[in-house]
């Protein structure tokens, strides 16, 4: 190799000297470089591929194979540059190492070699200043690149690795499936998105689709591969796939075509090249449920939070995606199995007994209610029959993302196979009843010629979903507050959560309520208008979700719908919520709070309302996550010591409330019935853009929003659109909109914006019919919150002169002017007059009440020192902790008087 290094140095220096080495450009040397790469391997067998520049993107320059195997990369620099830290922490570099096992980045000079991501070996072959060669640098230079050449790759026998490794690669294929300029596989690519739109999820964006399917191709050749023990390429992996996972192979089909674009076709092959890497016996080993203990992690949810981990830690977020711990799942399957013991005379065994799964996830419920089921069977000849005309024909479940779903269809399986049962893979009716499907549509889907497995799909949901009666609904249904499930069946079903409210504002858009109204529907029927919902009119709910319905005071007519529908509801509230300011450790990794509930309807109802039964952590000192599992692990649902509850209207509470108080305190006056106009702050949508802590600043903003294009504003500000807020709209707003205003931001923080007239323009809620009476007026507001929390060292109830944010104090902040101005209009001008904004009612029982003429601003300043007397704050908790504070109007003038001069000594 000495001769073979002289040379190409020699090669180099001469056109280094011919052409200048400042003409030098990154592509100067590339041909003499693949040369010498082509005459430096030690195999024949190596082919040394040079990426043309068009196709480059996202991969390196040149590829190394050996017999279809990635055998490593090398990317190479400017000669006239050094590879310094910059280029070595680069993104580009950072990208290619985290999928490079074997590795080599050159200016042609220099030489570093990463093995796993770390440098394992340098050369410098000879420098710029000298340009000559030196006996060690030879050496050097020839055992780096033998190191090279001969690398073989450690075989990946943890799940754990694997996952992390296909999560990076499956990244790299969306970025490359998004930036796609090949027209022809574009266009094949839009059209199966259109076919999925039609078939199964009509509402699908094209990035969630194109999300979507790279997820898809990666576990569609996971699966494959775990299917044979053999190695797999992109064309045979199709075959495959069994027959029942149609959608994967309607989704494959795409896979066998051999005019994949170069720049797709390389990552696809880098994961089916991970792949076939593994130590199959040991991977099908670690994933093997004979092997686990009774309550090791499910392999297989494990390998999928390391992929989430890696692919997108904002996915689990965004799409509320939490899977749940097992010893919270043993608790609900085993107490639905009690339940169907003791009020049905069944259990999971029983003939007729149909199970839906309406968030599947992973399989996590289902998965526990088959051991369940068939730890009842003592012959594997009855095992294997239950399984074959029961179990996969009562068992349902509904999964919205690929991923998961695909995972649960493999895990599922594999459980089954290890239990006896043997799938014929070639029959499409040997299957698990587990369908990618939104629950909370019932869309019919358009049959498409040449993918019917899409359309049947889409078909066999809508039907299990609407028309087949179940006997139990199980599940994790994702926590999304801002939902994005708006679908017309889902909207009138939720109709009867919101009946009689009266509410300005109804916090009812969560994914999980709107799953609960589904899964109330599932077993007690719907039937109005053009839907209906078939069912047993008996049955169990056994779920896990946020616990805002127990005591939210938009909720009320949800708990009393739930009251009114089933004889017993069991509440173990797991508590969490360190947004509310609790002190103990959630079972999730989430602040909000979560509660497991069980809902029992029988065939007779026996009470108007069904009984109530409550267990709290917090109140049995059961604080941290160790404790709350061991708890459920140990107990059952006749081992708890339920208190029965008695809730009332008109808050039907679901939590244990202390309301010796109630009769006295409902006589005071609330905050909304004392002033006729109140709103919460305004909501701008973007802060960081909105809110200054200056005019000059908000000035020049306003400066680069008039004269750089939407584009240019992008990318200097990070800014997105979304549905509330554009940039479009602020553009529009600011042409016209000098109004810049003070505003109180937080408490004693005072900043400036500029104030919009109407909605989604600069200000996303800019409340304008409350605000306008503090724009450039004598006016004062009292600021405050609907949900008050005592364990916060700070008051949720300010006063204020300006505009103020909706997150002004704690929580939501409402704000109610002290002052309504109105314009007049007469002959010479138009003038503003004010009035004050008391209701009618209350102008009429309060100066009646009082002997003596009270100013507005001396009635708004003893309303705030109630509100900020610690006796009435501690003494009424029970009734501030979930809705708007009523104020108690004291009989002595005298006092009246004196609080009066108190909270105006606070106001001032």
């Amino acid at each position: 190799m000495k001769f073979i290094l002289k040379t190409y140095f020699e090669n180099i220096n001469k056109k280094i000297n011919n052409i200048r080495i400042k003409n030098c450009s990154e592509y100067t040397f590339r041909t003499d470089f693949e040369n010498f790469l082509n005459v430096s391997k030690i195999e024949n067998s190596i082919n040394i591929v040079h990426e043309k520049k068009s196709i480059g993107f996202g991969k390196p320059d040149f590829v190394l194979e050996k017999n279809d195997f990635v055998l490593g990369y090398i990317e190479v620099k400017n000669i006239q540059k050094n590879i310094s830290d910059k280029i070595l922490n680069s993104e580009q570099i950072q990208r290619y190492l985290r999928f490079c096992n074997n590795f080599i980045i050159s200016n042609y000079r220099d030489f570093i070699l990463f093995r796993n991501e770390k440098i394992i070996l340098k050369s410098s072959l000879f420098s710029l200043k000298d340009k000559k060669l030196k006996g060690k640098n030879i050496e050097e230079t020839e055992n780096l690149l033998k190191s090279f050449f001969s690398y073989k790759p450690e075989l990946i026998r943890k799940p754990k690795k694997l996952s992390v490794i296909l999560a990076y690669k499956t990244k790299i294929l969306r970025e490359l499936l998004n930036n796609l300029e090949e027209k022809r596989f574009k266009k094949e690519i839009y059209g199966l998105y259109n076919i999925f739109k039609t078939t199964l999820i009509e509402d699908l964006k094209y990035k969630d689709f194109i999300d979507t399917y790279a997820q898809t191709i990666t576990y569609g050749l996971f699966l494959s591969r775990l299917n044979v023990d053999k190695k797999i390429n992109r064309k045979t992996a199709f075959s495959e796939i069994p027959k029942s996972l149609g959608i994967i192979k309607d989704i494959f089909r795409i896979l066998k075509a051999d005019e994949i674009p170069k720049n797709i076709s390389w990552i696809i092959d880098e994961i089916v090249e991970s792949l076939n890497n593994i130590d199959i016996e040991n991977l099908q080993k670690e994933l093997s449920f004979s092997k686990k203990k009774n309550n090791e992690e499910d392999p297989y949810v494990y390998f999928y939070e390391h992929f989430l981990a890696e692919y997108d830690k904002t996915k689990r977020k965004s799409k509320g995606v939490y899977y749940t711990p097992i010893q919270v799942v043993k608790f609900i399957v085993k107490s639905i199995n009690d339940i169907l013991i003791k009020d049905f005379d069944k259990d999971f065994t029983s003939e007729n007994v149909k199970v839906l799964d309406f968030a599947a996830g992973t399989g996590t419920f289902l998965l526990e209610t088959f051991k369940e089921t068939l730890k009842e069977f003592s012959s594997d000849t009855e095992k294997k029959l239950f399984i074959k005309n029961r179990l996969l024909k009562n068992f349902f479940a509904f999964e919205y993302l690929i991923a998961p779903y695909t995972i649960a269809h493999l895990k599922l399986s594999k459980y089954l196979e290890e239990e006896g049962h043997k799938f014929d893979n070639e029959n499409i009716e040997d299957r698990l009843k587990i369908y990618l499907a939104d629950t909370l549509d019932n869309t019919e889907h358009k049959d498409i010629f040449g993918f019917m497995n899409l359309s049947e799909e889409g078909h066999f949901a809508n039907e299990i979903k609407v028309k087949e009666p179940v006997l139990i609904v199980m599940g994790n249904p994702p926590y999304n507050s801002k939902s994005q499930n708006n679908k017309n069946f889902i909207l009138e079903l939720l109709q009867e959560y919101k009946k009689n409210l009266n509410e300005r504002k109804i916090n009812l858009n969560d994914d999980y309520i709107k799953f609960i109204r589904y899964a109330q529907c599932k077993i007690d029927g719907y039937n109005s208008g053009d839907t209906k919902i078939e069912s047993l009119k008996k049955g169990i709910i056994g779920i896990i979700t946020n616990n805002s319905y127990l005591d939210g005071i938009s909720h009320r007519q949800m708990r009393k719908s739930l009251l009114e529908t089933f004889d017993e509801i069991y509440i173990l509230n797991l508590h969490g919520n360190s947004i509310k300011g609790e002190t103990d450790k959630n079972v999730f990794d989430i602040r909000v709070g979560v509660s497991i509930a069980l809902f029992v309807k029988k065939q007779t109802k026996s009470n108007k309302i069904g009984k109530l039964f409550y267990f709290s952590t917090l109140d049995n000192n059961i604080f941290y996550r160790k404790d709350k599992f061991n708890f459920l692990e140990k107990n059952n649902l006749k081992s708890i010591n339920w208190k029965k509850l008695k809730p009332k209207k008109p808050n039907y509470w679901f939590v244990e409330r202390d309301l010796s108080l109630e009769k006295s305190y409902n006589k005071f006056w609330s905050l909304k019935e004392i002033f006729k106009m109140y709103s919460s702050g305004i909501q701008t949508k973007r802060d960081r853009i909105t809110i200054h802590f200056s005019k000059k600043s908000l000035k020049e903003l306003k400066n680069n929003f008039l004269k750089l294009s939407e584009n240019e504003l992008k990318e200097k500000y990070s800014l997105e659109n979304g549905r509330d807020w554009s940039i479009k709209n602020a553009i529009e707003d600011l042409k016209t909109n000098d109004n810049i205003q003070k505003i109180d931001y937080r408490p004693f923080d005072f900043r400036f914006t500029f104030l919009s007239k109407k909605s989604k323009k600069f200000i996303a809620y800019p409340r304008y019919k409350i605000m306008k009476h503090f724009e450039n007026k004598e006016n004062i507001g009292l600021c405050f919150s609907r949900i008050w929390d005592l364990k916060k060292n700070y008051t949720g109830f300010f006063v204020t002169k300006f505009i103020s944010d909706v997150h002004f104090s704690n929580g939501q902040t409402y704000v109610a002017p002290l002052y309504i101005y109105n314009e007049k209009f007469n002959k010479l001008d138009t003038v503003e007059e004010k009035s004050v904004n008391f209701t009618k009612e209350f102008q009429k029982y309060f100066y009646k009440k009082y002997k003596e003429y009270k100013k507005p601003e001396e009635i708004l300043s003893y309303i705030y020192a109630v509100l900020n007397n610690p006796n009435y704050r501690k003494k009424y908790f029970e009734f501030l902790k979930s809705d708007f504070p009523k104020i108690p109007f004291v009989n002595d003038e005298k006092i009246f008087d004196k609080l009066s001069k108190i909270g105006k000594k606070l106001i001032d």
